[in-house]
């Protein structure tokens, strides 16, 4: 597959996350809102990306897309999209 093909067609839904509280579905994709995302918990496929100490967790620029395959969600700061599979 070409890098550039998201592996969701964003037709599924979108769910909205702007608060620290854990959000748990089937999302392929996570887009970043706001600039100073610290994801606590990003639970799915990838390894790295998440880092349960808000002081440690790195902050993803706004406008970063991260494809995979998502179960658990939770942040530290900032706002996400998440995409249904």
């Amino acid at each position: 597959m070409h890098p550039n093909v998201r592996t969701t067609n964003r037709q599924n839904g979108v769910r909205l996350i702007a608060d620290t509280n854990a959000v748990t579905g089937n999302f392929a994709s996570v887009e970043v809102l706001d600039a100073t995302t610290k994801f606590h918990t990003l639970t799915g496929n990838q390894t790295g990306l998440a880092n349960v100490t808000s002081g440690s967790a790195y902050a993803f620029p706004a406008g970063t897309s991260i494809e995979g395959t998502f179960t658990e969600i939770k942040l530290h700061a900032g706002a996400v999209l998440a995409y249904l599979k």
